[in-house]
């Protein structure tokens, strides 16, 4: 009977000890940013860029972040961003047709300092669901002779950053990245539209489930 109750109480212990945390192998992240995407280069036919027709837009996503030490951690990012055709570029109809990407991004961050307030280097893959929609962020995807202009691409990112630690489970963030689209296939959409680039302001939070310091 001794060694029943001495069992649980002895596993409660291990669990309750200050220690206990720093003993997991790593650390992990949630966070929450809003920002705008903008067309930086990139042709849409042979009379417009990308960044001649669309506006910058407004992007929203979602990341989760694995802290493998004070310098390194990985992150998976899910974001979706929609630029709007200029208004002398949008039909008599008064629709507001809009390119539109989804993409589920993959980073690796490197900070250089590891304290409360650190700057860092990212670079990663990504995969981009694109489509030119004929109105709204999620309106119904334009044709091309007859093809819906959409389509999921590989492509990669990079970028910088900085991290503000607020308290020991939240940061303040904000970063800068580049996404490079392999986004053209002359079968499709004919041989002017190319790959496209384009970047990233994005800010946010982000709450950590265990102290990172």
């Amino acid at each position: 009977m001794k060694k029943i109750i001495i069992l649980p109480l002895l596993v409660m212990s291990l669990t309750a000890s200050p220690s206990f945390p720093q003993q997991l192998p790593f650390k992990y992240g949630l966070s929450a940013q809003a920002g705008t995407w903008l067309s930086t280069n990139g042709r849409y036919n042979a009379d417009y860029k990308l960044r001649d027709l669309v506006d910058p837009g407004t992007a929203i996503g979602l990341g989760f972040s694995i802290i493998v030490n004070r310098h390194y951690s990985v992150e998976m990012q899910l974001t979706t961003a929609w630029l709007n055709y200029q208004e002398n570029k949008r039909p008599l109809s008064g629709d507001i047709p809009a390119f539109s990407v989804s993409s589920l991004l993959f980073h690796n961050r490197y900070y250089l300092l590891a304290r409360k307030i650190s700057p860092y280097l990212s670079a990663g893959v990504g995969i981009y669901y694109w489509r030119f929609t004929e109105d709204g962020a999620f309106g119904k995807a334009q044709k091309f002779e007859g093809e819906e202009l959409e389509k999921m691409s590989i492509g990669g990112n990079a970028g910088v950053g900085i991290r503000i630690c607020l308290m020991p489970r939240l940061a303040l963030i904000g970063e800068v990245q580049y996404h490079y689209i392999l986004s053209k296939d002359e079968f499709f959409f004919g041989q002017e539209f190319s790959e496209q680039g384009l970047t990233s302001y994005q800010g946010g939070l982000r709450i950590y489930f265990n102290s990172i310091f």
